[in-house]
Order: C-alpha cells, then structure tokens, then sequence
C-alpha cells in the first residue's frame, strides 16, 4: 500500500510540474482564437456582411499569416480605431470585416505614447463593460441558486439534439420536466476549423439550418424588421435563448438547472467567453482531447485552454475535463501493445496534468469536475474491472473534485435494464465522488427512467455508506492500482523532460500529406487529421498588454 500511495503522489507532483511550466507558456502567448475571443469581450458578435463569423473575419483580414501582428493582439489596435473613428465596435468590427479600414494602419498610431495610452485606456473601458457583465451572471447564479434550490447530487445530465436554437428552447424545458439537473449543448464548429479541414481536404460538416416544419417565416410587412435567420442552438444566440427557457422550467419545478457547452477544436476561448457572458453553468472542454483525439498542436491547445480557464475562474462557471485519451503511439512505435490497465494509466497521467492545469488557473477543486470513465472502456473484454479500477485511482488523485460519468457512444441507456444504470449504481460507492451522470438520448421521455433509477442507485448506496462504509483497496486491485500509475509516471516522466511535443511521443509515422500513417487498436482515437494542426496561429505575446489580467480581476 505504501509504495501504491508513494506512486500516485509522484504522479500528482509530475503533473502539477507540468501543469506550472505549461501554465506560464499559455499566458506569454496568444492564438487566433485568444484574440477572437477579445473581441467578442469588446462586444464584436455576430456575422459579418458576407454571412462569416464576424470576430473571425476581422483577424483573418489584420493577421493574414503575420505573426507579428498575432504577437502585438487585436486589442489595442482595435481600441485606437474606435477612438480614431468614434464609432461603436460593432460597427467599426463590420468596417475592418468590409476592408474599408485597415487595423494595420491604425495600429502604427501605438507608436506614439499618447495614443497608446488612450488606446489602452479605451481596451481597459471595454473590457471592465464585459467585466461586469461576468459579474452580472455570478450574482444572478447565486441569487438563482439561493431562491431556487439545488437537487441533490448526483445529478442527471441530458445532451439535448436540438438543431436550432427553437428547438432547444421547447426541448430543454421538456428535458428539465423530465428530471434533468443539466442540459448540454454542442457549440457548432468554428470557421477556423473549417476552413483548417477543407484545406487538408478533409470532410466537413457545416451547420445548416433543417427543413421548417412550421413553414416559411412570415414576410415582414411595412416598417417591419426582417425576421432573424435561424440560429444553432449553441451559438452565442441560441445558448440566450436556452438560458431563458431553462431559468423558466428551474422556477417551475423549484430547483435550479445548470447548462453545459462542449465545443470542438479551436473552440476553447470564445466558448469561455460565450459562457461568461450568457451563464453557462459547465464547459466541457480538455486540452488533450483536442491534441489527441483531434490532431490540434500541443502548444496551440495549452494556449487556447490555459486563457479559457482563466477566464471561466472569473465567470465562477465549472470545468468538465477527462476523461484522459487513449494512447497508442508507444505501442505502435515498439511493436507491442500494451494492456489495457497500462493505456488506462497514461489516459489518467493526462487527466491529472488537465486538472493540475485548471487548478493553477485558479479553479477550485470542486469546481472542476473530472470525467471518470474513458469511452474505449467499453471495447473491453473487463470493461467493468477497469471502470472499477479508473474510478478508485481518480478518487485519490482527485478526492476534492466531482466526479462525472458519461456512457460510452453505443452504451443502452441509463434507465433501460442491463444498460448502464449497473455500473453508475457500482460507481456510486466507490472512493470517488460521483456529481454528474448523463444521459446521451435526450428523446422525450427517455430521461424519466433514467433519473429515477439513479435516485433510487444513490439512495441504496448512501444508506449502504452510513451502515458498512467504503471499501478498501484490497487483492488484485493493489496490483493494478500500481500497474496504471507507473505507467502514468513513465509518460509523465518524458513529457517533463521533453515539453508539449512528447504528447505525441511515439504516435505512428507521417506521410508525405502530413496524415498519420496506419495502425489502430479497438477503440483508438480519430487518426485522420494532420499532426500540429493549427501551431501556425500561435506566438509569443508582445508588448506586454495581457488583456485577459483585467477580466480577472
């Protein structure tokens, strides 16, 4: 038990290093989306005159492929145009978007003292508007909070298929009525992505809108506005409309409700901006998800995640990070695949280095909550050891923070027999802390089953609690305990000493298209996108204005 204990402490002690030295990398530098997402604090939203992302168009026309000018950011060149045109951001965001001004030359006025001093007195303007508006939000949590109530964990979260931001707002309500805590939404893919992915001549999937079922909107008639194009419900506009409907079905049945957002790659910074300003409750979002899973840089994910988690600190909004990816480049590399309990390992070593990370963000443990359960669990023979292994590890590595499990993709439901209510139902008297369960089918109805069987698992497991209390770690699971952190501490140990790169440490060979070459182990991540996808958007701050240091205050 001894050396088990000293195993896990090195582990936690190698991921905090790491998470020190990473932390320290993302604030001296800045990303394409860092800087998107500062203007969308200045108050830029929206779509540009040609049906582009607004915020988006605007640091493609200034940054082009400088990094020069990614390194000198978008906040003071910007705030020196305002004050030069006397116009409102949105407006001058449409004219930089159009090419009728040219932030370039405005920012050669920063060159003279007064005028950067006006202009940063204008970002700080700006941004102290946005400031409290995220103080807002908190305040209205809280309040919310105390007048409504909470339900009691765990609590049962719904993933809402809701194309349109319409559609949420009847489906979310209907989801609450149902016995849903939390209702999580996907934010649809941001233009970098897509763009990145057509020119790696790789499939992509733009959000159109469905087919009206209601028919065709309604003509305005004379003085009449045009009636608004359909939104995707996680857009910023469609997450407002969500928060409205749910804070309704919260007062309705006396409990508040939370919502969630998870957004693909590149989606990080302006999805902590969005939740900041619209009260989103929990982002789902990980750093070596997206290095992993989705091919993204290492560097470029700990820069967009590191000004993410600084900002969702201050909108007191939770982080849901994990589960920890499936690596296989080591096993590929040397021509033997590891067992499971050590792959599991690695994953967790991960995990430990995303939650060191938000700590060192200022989060508190209780509110980053932990993804227990990786999805290719499910591909194994002992899916049910390893569960049982995963959730006693996380326990101690992470005994202040909630844990939340999430059924892997094909799984039964939670509320239907032999589904997946039996391992959440085991779960819940493991060391962990058990805070969030969802439910991936959000039909109608379906989610009925599901919380009540989960009330009745926690019941049955607390009352068995205050009678025999929690197991001890015992047999074979000293073993594998053992096993799954030495392997962690191994890949760990390389990371330390080679930085972000050795994420990628082993992974298979590349060919000439940049793609990675064959090789795959059952339920092994997506390994169809370039590696260091996005690295060319990111560089070293320069001129020392951090325009996030005034947001965190």
């Amino acid at each position: 038990m001894t050396s088990v204990a000293a195993g896990l402490d090195r582990l936690a002690s190698l991921a905090d290093e790491i998470a020190a030295d990473w932390a320290a990398q993302g604030r001296a530098r800045t990303t394409a989306g860092c800087e998107r997402a500062v203007l969308r604090l200045f108050g830029v939203e929206g779509l540009d005159r040609a049906g582009h992302p607004l915020a988006w168009s605007i640091v493609e026309r200034h940054v082009g492929g400088d990094p020069g000018r990614l390194g000198d950011g978008l906040a003071l060149p910007f705030a020196v145009a305002l004050l030069e045109y006397d116009v409102e951001p949105q407006e001058l965001a449409l004219d930089v978007a159009a090419g009728t001004v040219d932030l370039a030359f405005e920012a050669r006025l920063l060159a003279e003292s007064d005028r950067r001093a006006t202009a940063e007195a204008e970002a700080r303007r700006l941004l102290g508007a946005a400031h409290d508006r995220i103080d807002a939000n908190r305040t209205a949590r809280a309040e919310l909070r105390s007048v409504l109530g909470e339900a009691d964990p765990p609590w049962l979260g719904v993933v809402l298929d809701a194309p349109t931001a319409e559609a949420a707002r009847r489906a979310g309500p209907a989801a609450v009525r149902d016995g849903a805590d939390v209702v999580l939404v996907a934010t649809p893919s941001g233009r970098e992505l897509v763009e990145r992915l057509s020119v790696a001549g790789l499939e992509v999937v733009r959000w159109q809108p469905p087919p009206s079922s209601e028919g065709p909107a309604p003509s305005p008639g004379r003085g009449e506005e045009e009636p608004e194009p359909p939104a995707p419900a996680g857009s910023q506009r469609g997450l407002a409309v969500l928060r409205r409907a749910l804070d309704e079905a919260a007062a309705e049945r006396g409990a508040y409700v939370r919502l969630a957002t998870s957004a693909p790659a590149f989606g990080a910074p302006e999805q902590a901006v969005v939740a900041a300003l619209e009260r989103v409750d929990i982002v789902v979002a990980d750093p070596f998800r997206e290095i992993v899973e989705e091919g993204v840089d290492p560097l470029r994910a700990i820069v967009d995640h590191v000004f993410a988690q600084r900002l969702l600190r201050r909108a007191g909004a939770q982080l849901l990070v994990g589960p920890g990816p499936l690596l296989i480049g080591p096993d590929l590399a040397s021509g033997r695949p590891a067992d499971a309990v050590d792959r599991l390992g690695r994953g967790i070593g991960l995990l430990a280095v995303s939650v060191a990370l938000a700590r060192r963000a200022g989060l508190e443990s209780g509110d980053v909550l932990v993804d227990a359960l990786p999805s290719w669990l499910a591909d194994e023979p002992a899916a049910a050891d390893l569960a049982a292994l995963a959730v006693t590890i996380e326990g101690v590595l992470f005994a202040d923070h909630p844990l939340a499990v999430r059924p892997p993709a094909g799984a039964a439901g939670l509320g239907r027999p032999g589904g997946w209510l039996p391992v959440v139902a085991g779960l819940l008297g493991g060391p962990g802390s058990v805070g969030l369960v969802f439910v991936e089918d959000a039909q109608a109805g379906s989610s009925g089953a599901a919380a009540r069987g989960l009330r009745t698992a926690a019941a049955v497991t607390a009352a068995l609690g205050r009678f025999v209390g929690r197991g001890r770690l015992a047999g074979d699971g000293v073993d594998a305990v053992h096993r799954a952190a030495e392997a962690a501490v191994e890949h760990l140990a390389a990371m330390r000493q080679l930085g972000p790169g050795a994420i990628h440490e082993g992974m298979p060979s590349f060919g000439g298209d940049g793609r990675r070459g064959s090789g795959s182990v059952a339920g092994a991540a997506r390994l169809d996108r370039p590696v260091g996808f996005g690295g060319d958007a990111v560089v070293e701050r320069r001129g020392g204005f951090d325009p996030l240091a005034l947001v965190e205050r």
